[in-house]
């Protein structure tokens, strides 16, 4: 059966590269927008099947010659702060314009949980901006509001302390963090362009578990069979290595993040293969110098 061709940015990133993916693994036709098509990440895409097309969400011809004849799109933006999120809604928001104005008939944006909630985080904010501009011009939608990556993780300052005995993250120990892996916000976005009539219109917060760092560090602990100690990055250092955004963000998530409605089991009925945080570390295990 063959589908439509859908639009995938940020590509070469770890969600738009996961929605590509599932797309492909569906065959489907996928065109990917990317700034740089000789690059590794490009190269790899072009690889498994998808069409390449350059340009950046500045650019209003490439965008219009990245939606022609496009049916679906997949919308993440890069992640700006500060005075950044601002070019980060006016893309966002030109994006879904061009979109309506090429007949777009189903535009899938990654937001973020908790995007309406935490008016004082720039980068939830803005997101919330692009998300009520998207329903006001009648773009036919789905927002997808994804918890914190578990891929984060991966990166090589918490990496390099697991391996040492040790998950610092800049939470409080025992607030809770809601988490998802990249890889199942891709299969979620891919089921939502496939199967367009059971997501349109609906707002999706995406979470595959709820678990503290005191939490992570006992799943971590067991499967590593090493003793990993959660710890928590002292505030100064949060704002010197995050800044005040992030800062913001860890404050907000660990007052606010567990009045947030959601359902794990409707996302897991959905998709059936959605990685609980103990699943996804032992599919990683070996990163983290299991025994």
């Amino acid at each position: 059966m063959s589908h439509p061709r859908f639009l995938v940015t940020g590509a070469t990133g770890r969600q738009g590269g996961a929605a590509a993916r599932h797309l492909l693994a569906n065959g489907a036709s996928v065109r990917a927008l990317v700034r740089d098509p000789y690059s590794d990440a490009s190269r790899a895409l072009e690889r498994q099947g998808a069409e390449l097309s350059d340009g950046g969400f500045e650019d209003l011809d490439s965008i219009g010659r990245a939606l022609r004849g496009v049916y679906g799109v997949f919308a993440v933006q890069p992640l700006m702060l500060g005075k950044r999120t601002r070019i980060e809604v006016e893309w966002g928001k030109r994006l879904a314009d061009q979109a309506r104005r090429a007949g777009v008939g189903h535009f899938v944006y990654s937001s973020v949980l908790g995007a309406a909630s935490a008016h004082d985080v720039p980068h939830f904010a803005s997101k919330h901006e692009i998300e009520t501009h998207i329903e006001s011009i009648g773009l036919p939608y789905t927002i997808l509001q994804p918890a914190g990556f578990m891929e984060n993780l991966l990166l090589p300052i918490v990496r390099k302390g697991i391996v040492g005995g040790k998950l610092t993250l800049a939470n409080a120990i025992d607030a809770p963090q809601h988490l998802i892996a990249t890889d199942d916000i891709g299969a979620i976005a891919s089921a939502a362009l496939l199967l367009s009539r059971d997501y349109l219109g609906r707002r999706i917060p995406l979470v595959a578990e709820v678990a503290s760092t005191r939490k992570q560090a006992e799943i971590l602990t067991r499967i590593l069979r090493r003793h990993i100690k959660p710890k928590q990055l002292p505030a100064i250092m949060v704002r010197v290595f995050l800044g005040r955004d992030l800062q913001r963000m860890v404050r907000w998530n660990d007052c606010h993040s567990a009045g947030l409605p959601l359902s794990i089991e409707e996302v897991a009925a959905a998709h059936p293969g959605l990685l609980s945080f103990e699943a996804w570390c032992l599919k990683h295990a070996g990163l983290f110098g299991s025994h």
